[in-house]
């Protein structure tokens, strides 16, 4: 089985990607305790625990990094490229992309038809798309495009009024093309530090950043996480439930923030690191950085959905 197949797999069972799901996570209790209903709500609860104890660890990634076999990118490449050059039925595009994953014929034919244009004209981007698809089976793709769009183009912001550079996340972080520096004429230091910048614009960063605002935006979408995610200021009211309040609010947006965050760097660099070590990747370096931003992305949503039903918003 290879990584994306793995991903996909992996992404049915979205607690393998929180670090809540580890051995030990939790503290263990007297016996004879009962555990409480929600076992994290009552961390983010406790003034004496500022933050999780470290270490963490992501369950996720020993099956990820077990799935990456010698060649592992050439392997992928050649199917994808094989499915480009070969005849498709355009009444029939699942007919290309079995070729490179099982199940596909679940998908709805418009998501299908979707996914070929995106492989045929952003192999990298397309490739890693099809095992966030085929697992949350989204019901189309307008998210995912719409999400690309705002990444060019901006957004209208909803209190301002006005457009607003990037997509935005359910965090409120920005995600955006970076701005050309400008150079003082004839400064040759500032003509290199251009030449450089425009290698790493057209390649690794509009890779991971396109990858990274589609898998956002499905998994938003999927997970319902946007309306989740107020959610959390909800429970942090005066009338909330007790077996649901919150009691910092702040806090709560830190843990989810943070695990989050921890998920995507610990998956990321470990499959990019397992990627490149797996053979040469010469014939297309953007490969590991494509698949391994899609791993990071697909952990950090899942960590996000897990982390909001483990404190009690379903």
């Amino acid at each position: 089985m290879g990584i994306l197949q793995q991903l996909e797999t992996l992404l049915g069972t979205p607690k393998m990607f929180s670090p809540t799901s580890a051995p030990g996570f939790f503290p263990a209790l007297p016996a004879g305790q009962l555990p409480p209903v929600n076992p994290l709500l009552t961390l983010i609860n406790d003034k004496n625990t500022p933050a999780p104890k470290f270490p963490l660890t992501v369950p996720a990634i020993k099956s990820l990094l077990e799935s990456v076999g010698a060649g592992e990118l050439q392997t992928l490449e050649g199917q994808i490229l094989d499915a480009i050059k070969s005849p498709i039925d355009p009444a029939n595009p699942l007919a290309a992309l079995k070729n490179i994953f099982a199940g596909l014929d679940t998908l709805a034919e418009n998501v299908a038809t979707q996914v070929v244009t995106l492989i045929t004209h952003q192999l990298v981007i397309g490739a890693s798309l099809i095992s966030i698809v085929n697992a949350l089976k989204p019901q189309n793709l307008d998210a995912f495009f719409a999400a690309q769009s705002q990444y060019f183009f901006g957004h209208l912001d909803a209190a301002s009024k006005k457009n607003v550079s990037g997509y935005v996340t359910i965090a409120n972080e920005t995600i955006a093309p970076p701005e050309l520096p400008t150079p003082q004429a004839g400064s040759a230091s500032d003509l290199k530090t251009v030449k450089s910048y425009f290698s790493r614009k057209t390649g690794d960063q509009y890779v991971r950043d396109l990858t990274r605002v589609g898998f956002e935006a499905i998994a938003n979408d999927a997970w319902s996480l946007a309306s989740r995610y107020d959610q959390i200021a909800k429970n942090a009211a005066n009338n909330a439930s007790p077996e649901v309040k919150i009691n910092d609010a702040d806090k709560a947006h830190n843990w989810f923030k943070g695990f989050s965050d921890f998920a995507e760097a610990s998956v990321t660099s470990a499959v990019e690191q397992a990627l490149q070590g797996g053979g040469p990747i010469d014939s297309n370096p953007l490969f590991a950085a494509g698949v391994a931003t899609a791993a990071g992305t697909a952990a950090r949503k899942a960590a996000q959905h897990v982390f909001l039903q483990e404190i009690g918003i379903k």
